[in-house]
């Protein structure tokens, strides 16, 4: 359970630093924004207000989201889980327990999910 909570931790940050990465180059190269897109607004609201590194604070607004969080780490829940309630659940606990506050709030969301379908 341990290697799970560890492996899905790194995940976290691979894909958010990753991510970030991508999503500001793409963004930095082809001054290509989609209408609406509100990593763009959040990106742009940001350059205005000075922060120089972008792709770092991007990083960090992507690790603070909520729902980017339940997206990526349900995933991994599940492939680890195998479908099973109750080790989901177990997985969930351990994250929560030692997580940040974006983290805290996706896992009991996920939590209350994964008591539902039991």
């Amino acid at each position: 359970m341990n290697r799970a909570v560890q492996e899905i931790l790194n995940w976290i940050g691979v894909y958010c630093s990753e991510g970030a990465s991508a999503y500001y180059d793409y963004n930095k190269k082809t001054a290509f924004c989609w209408d609406g897109d509100e990593w763009v607004q959040k990106t742009e609201k940001a350059r205005k207000n000075g922060v120089r590194d972008l792709q770092g604070w991007l990083a960090d607004e992507m690790y603070n989201d909520v729902g980017l969080l339940q997206d990526i780490v349900g995933d991994k829940v599940y492939d680890y889980a195998r479908g099973s309630a109750e080790k989901a659940i177990t997985i969930l606990k351990v994250l929560e327990s030692g997580g940040h506050t974006a983290l805290k709030t996706a896992c009991s969301n996920m939590i209350k999910t994964w008591e539902d379908r039991k």
